[in-house]
């Protein structure tokens, strides 16, 4: 019985020590992030270990995200895209950490990455002012509507749809960009957090990656609107549409029919509101649409 047992300490003396080394390693995990990103830029992080580590979590501005990996080219890699909201980023040097478990044993690694301010143009616009205040019927409502788009926000779907480079959802130019600070009937209001969309009425619009239909609503401000979750804290909405094409729970592919443009919500004529939001943070999404998106990674 004793045999028994030294054999036993024996094996797992000599099954753990190895997985140890390998995590204590300097090289066995390793980031791959820029150092330097405008408020309202979306950016992609790569994470390459040479251990299988049954855990990995990555904390980016008070929110953390588990990330599988996946083995290919004799190495363990993932990816994630992240991001800063133009809307309340705070500038400087901010961390990304990244914890990884096996074993019981951790490794962490830490990136600094720095913030700067997004310069961005000014819009003024006059409204009739029922589209500026809200009364206190609007208001109840629109809360309520924030808090089932922040559910679909708070799912952190575990497996990754989408790929690099995003495809523009409609065709036409922007009218207004990203980060556009707005004033309306002499107010100043939030930061546009999204991108808007030239087009005629009812013209197609399509899904910008692979995805899952994840709400279809009526919303107040965006009108008749599509929110396709893309997997690990990517989802794409579409605003002030017409008609929709698709049921939800619904797998969609890059660039397939959804809906059609128009001027539902609050919307002075048919356009395409298109948002992007990762881990909760609204983005620009134009960086994504760079065939280059994510080389090198």
């Amino acid at each position: 019985m004793r045999g028994q047992t030294v054999f036993f300490l024996v094996f797992l003396v000599a099954w753990l020590v190895p997985a140890h080394l390998a995590l204590a390693g300097t090289g066995s995990l390793e980031i791959r992030a820029p150092a330097r990103v405008s408020q309202g830029d979306p950016f992609l992080v790569r994470i390459d270990s040479a251990v299988g580590f049954n855990e990995v979590i990555l904390t980016w501005s008070g929110r953390s995200i588990p990330l599988p990996l996946s083995f290919e080219d004799n190495h363990y890699s993932g990816k994630l895209l992240l991001g800063t909201d133009v809307k309340d980023q705070s500038l400087g040097t901010k961390i990304l950490a990244v914890r990884a478990e096996k074993y019981g044993l951790a490794q962490s690694r830490r990136k600094e990455i720095l913030v700067v301010k997004r310069q961005a143009p000014v819009q003024r616009l006059t409204l009739p002012q029922d589209m500026v205040s809200l009364s206190r019927e609007a208001l109840n409502r629109h809360r309520k509507e924030k808090r089932e788009v922040a559910a679909v926000f708070s799912r952190l779907s575990g497996e990754r749809l989408w790929s690099c480079p995003f495809q523009l959802p409609a065709r036409g130019g922007i009218s207004s960009a990203y980060g556009l600070k707005r004033i309306l009937n002499g107010q100043p209001r939030s930061p546009h957090r999204g991108l808007d969309l030239r087009s005629g009425d009812r013209a197609p619009v399509s899904a910008c990656n692979d995805g899952r239909i994840a709400l279809i609503a009526e919303h107040y401000f965006a009108g008749r609107s599509i929110y396709i979750d893309h997997g690990l804290g990517v989802v794409s909405m579409y605003f002030h549409l017409s008609g929709v094409e698709v049921r939800e729970g619904e797998r969609v592919k890059k660039g397939q029919l959804i809906g059609r443009t128009g001027s539902s919500g609050r919307a002075t004529g048919p356009h395409l509101h298109f948002g992007l939001s990762l881990q909760g943070a609204l983005v620009d999404p134009v960086p994504l649409f760079d065939p280059a998106c994510g080389s090198g990674f």
